[in-house]
C-alpha cells in the first residue's frame, strides 16, 4: 500500500507481460512498480510534474510509458530506471494538452498518446521524435489502443465516436525517418529530434482516419481492440460496452448492466472473456462468443 495522508486518487494500472510487476500512476505523480510475488514497491519513478493518468507496458517488458496532465509523455526503461521525455509542444496550441491515454505499438517502435487538446500524436521511441500527428476528434481524446498487428490506431474522444486511423505506412517504414514539419505549420523542415517536430518522408500525407464508429449516446471514455483483432470494444458514459466490426466500423452488439459510466474495457488475450470498470462500484467480466 502506499502511504496514507488523505486520499490519493490511482488513476492508472498496467501489468508487466509476464504478470510480475504492477504499475501504478496516481496523483501524487509517481509511478509504482510493485513486485507481485513480494508484494512490495520495487521502484519509484518520480519525474511528472502533475498526475498520471495512463500507463503501458512494452510487450517484452523492458519499458513502461506514462503519461500525464503536464503534457509530457515519458518512458522509462525498467531495467536502470532511466526515463526519456516527449513533450508536446505546438505552436499553435491554445488549450490544454494534458495527456489522457498511452499505448506502446506492438512492435515496440512507437508511443502514442491521446490529449485534451483533441489531438492524437505518435512518437519514435528511440529518438523521441514525433512522427505523427492525428487530427480529426471534436473534443478530448481519452483513450487509444493499437491493433495487434500494429497497422491500425483506434481512438476514443468526448465527442461520442471512436475513430480507426490507418498507420501501416508508418509502421513499415519503421524509426529513422529524418525530415519533417512543425506542429501547427506549413511544410518548414526541421532537423531530426527537434521539440514538436511531425517527421515525414518527402511528400508524404499525414496519416487519415479511415472509420468512424458512431452509435454511443455519450462520451467514449475507453476502448481496446480484440487480440485477433476482429473486434474493438468500447465504453461509454451512456453506460454501454459496444462491440464493434473493426473491418467496417459496424455496431455488432451493445451490453447492458453498469449503472454508470464504463470507465475502463479489456479484452483477454486467451478470448471470450471482457472485463470492464464503471462508476458504479463495479468491476464485470463478460463471456462472449464469435459466430
Amino acid at each position: 500500500m502506499t502511504p496514507k495522508a488523505g486520499d490519493l486518487y490511482i488513476r492508472s494500472v498496467c501489468f508487466s507481460p509476464d504478470g510480475k510487476f504492477l504499475a501504478t500512476g496516481a496523483e501524487d505523480k509517481l509511478i509504482r512498480i510493485w513486485d507481485i510475488q513480494r508484494r512490495r514497491i520495487g521502484n519509484i519513478f518520480e519525474g511528472h510534474q502533475q498526475e498520471i493518468y495512463a500507463l503501458d507496458f512494452s510487450q517484452d517488458g523492458r519499458l513502461i510509458v506514462s503519461g500525464s496532465g503536464d503534457k509530457t509523455v515519458r518512458i522509462w526503461d525498467m531495467h536502470d530506471g532511466t526515463s526519456k521525455v516527449l513533450t508536446i509542444n505546438d505552436p499553435d496550441l491554445n488549450n490544454d494538452a494534458g495527456v489522457t491515454s498511452v499505448a506502446i505499438s506492438p512492435n515496440g517502435n512507437f508511443v502514442a498518446a491521446g490529449s485534451l487538446d483533441t489531438v492524437v500524436r505518435i512518437w519514435d521511441i528511440v529518438s523521441g521524435v514525433l512522427v505523427e500527428h492525428l487530427c480529426g476528434h471534436r473534443d478530448f481524446v481519452y483513450s487509444v489502443a493499437f491493433t495487434p498487428d500494429g497497422k491500425g490506431l483506434v481512438s476514443g474522444s468526448l465527442d461520442k465516436t471512436l475513430k480507426y486511423w490507418d498507420v501501416s505506412a508508418l509502421m513499415a517504414a519503421g524509426p529513422g525517418m529524418i525530415k519533417g514539419r512543425m506542429e501547427g505549420d506549413n511544410g518548414s523542415v526541421n532537423g531530426p529530434g527537434v521539440s514538436g517536430t511531425v517527421l515525414r518522408k518527402d511528400g508524404e500525407k499525414p496519416r487519415q482516419c479511415t472509420m468512424n464508429f458512431t452509435g454511443h449516446e455519450d462520451y467514449v471514455l475507453s476502448v481496446a481492440v480484440s487480440h485477433d483483432g476482429q473486434w474493438v470494444v468500447s465504453g461509454s458514459k451512456d453506460r454501454g460496452v459496444r462491440f464493434w466490426d473493426s473491418r467496417t466500423a459496424i455496431e455488432q452488439c451493445m451490453l447492458q448492466g453498469h449503472k454508470n459510466s464504463v470507465i475502463s474495457v479489456d479484452l483477454s488475450p486467451s478470448g471470450s472473456l471482457l472485463a470492464t470498470g464503471s462508476g458504479d462500484w463495479q468491476a464485470r467480466i463478460w463471456s462472449y462468443n464469435t459466430v
